[in-house]
Formats: structure tokens, C-alpha cells, sequence
């Protein structure tokens, strides 16, 4: 349910889902938290879901109007609906709604600066104004239902990945064979009631790639050879902090993630093969730093059912710019990148 959605939907396993309007449910919560309450926008006004802010004499909700702009509605003593404020005519809704307070100099530079037309100032000016009026009678700032949901999950995939070498004599190395790689790793998500989260990810890869045989030009052979291969095999753990955003309360839930990643490599089995006329071949290994900056951006969609772990299906490119090992060796990697297709389940 979106800020101006005034519906609520409830879906449970093996039912259709069952859709509530405002004047159908007096609330909904989370964990016994109130996230929003029915109120009736004039004494014949249509019923809205509102936040609750303030809880007193006078308590306090908020909204959002149709141009997204923050609403504030107030429910004065003894009648069970709420007026409207909204910051066009918000000094004179209020001035007429809680009067009787002579400390409250309504429509002043200081009261605005005290009071701005935010959740916070109008919440200071309701429990400043029940204060006032009713100061034996409790008035509490209403907890929200917020935070952060944790989830764990599991994800494994396949790769294919294109591999970036700094010297002139390796730029015709041709298209890559057997570039197949795999991957697996965990999932950690901090999500509030919004479509934004966090989700921080560690996944080990496998990166594969061979190219050639190709031909250059060797002073140790005397004439071109087109026995040249490079082989490229290491593997590598990802650390990506991503943001995440998720489309929609359905079922299936498109969504999109982006951020920086840490790599570490590992293992790493390089190595570039070439004719010799002393020894007829020779492998020497392809260099590789420790460690690897980057950035990681997927699509893709989740699977949500009621009581059951959530499914997804990801599309997901990684830029990944290594570190040097030694800086006067022939041949080392500078950056790889990598198109992956990982299937997860979260719980």
C-alpha cells in the first residue's frame, strides 16, 4: 500500500485476496503498532487512512494529498472526525482549531520557527497545546511502526565475463572461449515498510575466460605464431552494499539494485601459454592484485507468497577494476566484467 492509497489488501495462502477500503477497516498494524487508522474527513467527508502522530485533548495525523503534498488533520475533543491542515492555509486552520492558549502566537516569525509545517513541529504545537489546555490529562507521541525487517537468503547463478589487459601486443586477443563461470553467496536485507532497502551481499565467483590460440610475433621464435592462448581462471569474493527498490505489493515484484562492491581474489590459476624455440612452450602466470573496487547494478523480479520464502530471478552486471600485483610484469589483468544470472530464495 502506497502514502495516498486508501485501500488495504490482505492476501492469505490459498485465498483470493480480500481488498478493504477505509470505511471497511478501522486500522492496520504492525507488531502491534499502529501504521495507519480510519478517520472521517469532516462530519460527511469520505473515510481516509491517516499516520497517527499525537494521541491526546487534540490528537494528530498525517497524509498525503493527491499532488503528494504532506496533509496534517487534527481531532479536537468530542468529535470523532478529523479537520484538514494543509500549508496553504495552515496558520489560519490552526489559529481557529486550537484556540484559547494565550502562549501560542499563532501566525508570528517566532511561532512558524518553533512550529514549522512538518511532523515534527506540528506534533511539538499539538502536545504544547494539550499541554496548555488539558495539563493533567497525558499526551504521547504515537511509536511508529518503523524500523528495519531483516531477511537472510541464498543465491547461486552463472557467468560470463570479458577480461581487460593493459598491453598493446594482448588487444587482438578475439572473442573469449569456455567464459562460463558460476557463482554463489548470501544475502543479507534490511527493508523498512517502503520499497527502499539495503542489502548487503557476499557471493564467491568463479570467473573463467580463454583466448586464442591467436597470433603475434615472439623474438625467442624468430616468426609470427598463432599458438598463443591466454587462460583465465581465479576466483573471487564480492562484497556489494546495494540499494534496492521494489515495485508493487503483488505477488511478483519487479525490482532494480545498484552500489559499490569490495572483490577479494583468490586462488587465482592465470596463465598465458606461448612457443618457445628453447623449450618449445612456455606458461608463465597472469598477475593479480589481492583486492578489486567496483560497482554492481541488477533487475529483476521476486516472488512473494503468503508464509512462504520469497523467490528471485536476477540479472545482474558487475565492473570490477583489479589491483595491480606488480607493475612491471608483462601481462596482468586491470578489469573485468561480468553478466550474471543468479536464481535466490529469501527467508
Amino acid at each position: 500500500m502506497g502514502k495516498r492509497d486508501n485501500t488495504v489488501r490482505l492476501l492469505r495462502s490459498g485465498t483470493s485476496p480480500a481488498t478493504f477500503a477505509a470505511d471497511q477497516a478501522t486500522s492496520y498494524s504492525s507488531t502491534g503498532r499502529p501504521i495507519r487508522i480510519s478517520k472521517r474527513l469532516g462530519a460527511e467527508g469520505p473515510a481516509r487512512y491517516v499516520v497517527p502522530l499525537v494521541e491526546g485533548y487534540v490528537s494528530l495525523y498525517s497524509g498525503e494529498s493527491e499532488q503528494r503534498d504532506p496533509v496534517y488533520y487534527l481531532q479536537l475533543p468530542g468529535v470523532a472526525f478529523v479537520t484538514a491542515v494543509e500549508r496553504s492555509s495552515s496558520q489560519l486552520t490552526l489559529a481557529r482549531a486550537l484556540s484559547g492558549c494565550s502562549s501560542l502566537d499563532f501566525g508570528t516569525d517566532e511561532f512558524q520557527r518553533l512550529y514549522p509545517f512538518n511532523a515534527g513541529g506540528m506534533s511539538r504545537l499539538v502536545m504544547a497545546y494539550n499541554t496548555c489546555r488539558q495539563p493533567g490529562q497525558p499526551t504521547v507521541a504515537v511509536k511508529r511502526a518503523s524500523g528495519f525487517r531483516t531477511s537472510i537468503g541464498i543465491k547461486a547463478g552463472l557467468n560470463v565475463s570479458n577480461f581487460e589487459v593493459p598491453a598493446p601486443a594482448y588487444a587482438g586477443l578475439g572473442a573469449a572461449q569456455k567464459a562460463q563461470g558460476y557463482q554463489t553467496g548470501v544475502t543479507l536485507n534490511f527493508s523498512s515498510f517502503g520499497p527502499l532497502s539495503v542489502q548487503l551481499e557476499a557471493t564467491f565467483l568463479v570467473l573463467n575466460a580463454r583466448y586464442g590460440p591467436y597470433e603475434a610475433y615472439y623474438s625467442n621464435v624468430g616468426r609470427p605464431s598463432n599458438a598463443h592462448t591466454t587462460q583465465i581462471r581465479y576466483a573471487q569474493i564480492q562484497v556489494p552494499v546495494l540499494l534496492r527498490y521494489e515495485f508493487g505489493r503483488q505477488t511478483i515484484r519487479p525490482f532494480l539494485n545498484a552500489g559499490p562492491s569490495l572483490a577479494l581474489n583468490l586462488a587465482n590459476e592465470s596463465a598465458d601459454t606461448y612457443p618457445s624455440t628453447a623449450s618449445g612452450v612456455i606458461t608463465e602466470a597472469v598477475e593479480l592484485g589481492k583486492t578489486g573496487l567496483g560497482l554492481a547494478a541488477g533487475a529483476g523480479i521476486s516472488i512473494r507468497r503468503p508464509s512462504l520464502p520469497a523467490l528471485s530471478l536476477e540479472v545482474r552486471y558487475d565492473r570490477v577494476k583489479e589491483s595491480v600485483a606488480h607493475n612491471d610484469y608483462f601481462l596482468h589483468l586491470l578489469r573485468h566484467d561480468s553478466l550474471r544470472l543468479d536464481v535466490g530464495i529469501t527467508f
